[in-house]
């Protein structure tokens, strides 16, 4: 009986140790997961503000090229409007020289005409 009690104390003895041997490796693994857990947290606000920082230099580059291109289309519409506004300023005094060529053909028409009758007159004198 003596030795019967000397095996269990044993068995609980090793029960015991092997129990807290769990526990002891548990720990270690519990350990070890919340450092890992701490280290993907740790990359990940490292890749969220990566992402963040490269998306606002993408959205001032965007916006730049946007910018620059909207001075490009003002810049070609006002060339186009000013070119469109010297282009009817030659017409106009195309137009003027031209008015100014059938006064001066109509002058020199009125002036025949009057040396005409005076001619007229005075042979009819």
């Amino acid at each position: 009986q003596a030795r019967a009690l000397r095996e269990a104390e044993e068995l609980k003895a090793n029960i015991v140790m092997e129990a807290e041997a769990v526990k002891a490796t548990a720990e270690i693994e519990a350990r070890h997961t919340r450092e890992q857990a701490e280290n993907l947290k740790a990359k990940a606000e490292s890749e969220i503000q990566s992402l963040k920082t490269r998306t606002q230099i993408e959205y001032r580059v965007i916006k730049a090229r946007a910018e620059m291109e909207v001075r490009d289309l003002k810049a070609s519409i006002e060339a186009d409007m000013l070119a469109k506004f010297e282009y009817e300023a030659q017409e106009a005094a195309a137009k003027a020289q031209a008015a100014k060529e059938a006064e001066r053909r109509a002058q020199a028409a009125a002036q025949r005409e009057v040396a005409a009758g005076m001619k007229k007159a005075k042979e009819a004198e």
